[in-house]
């Protein structure tokens, strides 16, 4: 240690903290998002602020044109209410995705069931039986693509 600077973490190991900084930087910094063509990819979520009122607001958001698909205000958040108020009208009105984005609220399996049954029963599995669509692991979203 040098006479006059106080020990701190960083002085005691550099490489350390290099370390901890660049892993710090990977995880703020923006990383680039690419869709291939409208409907790719849907990203759904509900803004729970006004859940002491009963009031979730639910949205389905383009990944390509970052357009807002369907929008609806729901008064809770189960799995059914947000299949038919949220996830049906927008396949009603711009077909099946190829993704679908979410966090790993329970509310969203039905949504994710509807996805993996209507590509299997499409026929779109191949006759190994891989699914045309696959749980891409993270930690904070339940991310379907396709395979096929």
């Amino acid at each position: 240690m040098r006479a006059g600077l106080p020990l701190t973490r960083d002085s005691e190991n550099g490489c350390a903290a290099v370390v901890r900084r660049e892993w710090a930087t990977a995880r703020l910094e923006r990383r680039h998002y690419h869709a291939d063509y409208f409907c790719y990819s849907w990203h759904m979520d509900l803004d729970c602020k006004l859940a002491a009122y009963g009031i979730y607001l639910g949205f389905v958001i383009d990944g390509d044109s970052r357009m807002v698909l369907h929008a609806a205000v729901l008064p809770d958040k189960t799995a059914c209410r947000v299949y038919e108020e949220l996830f049906r009208p927008a396949v009603a009105t711009w077909g099946f995705p190829d993704q679908l984005n979410t966090d790993q609220g329970e509310e969203w399996r039905l949504c994710e069931f509807v996805c993996f049954f209507v590509w299997w029963a499409a026929g779109r599995a191949t006759p190994a039986g891989r699914l045309p669509h696959k749980i891409v692991p993270s930690t904070s979203n339940v991310c379907c693509c396709r395979l096929a």
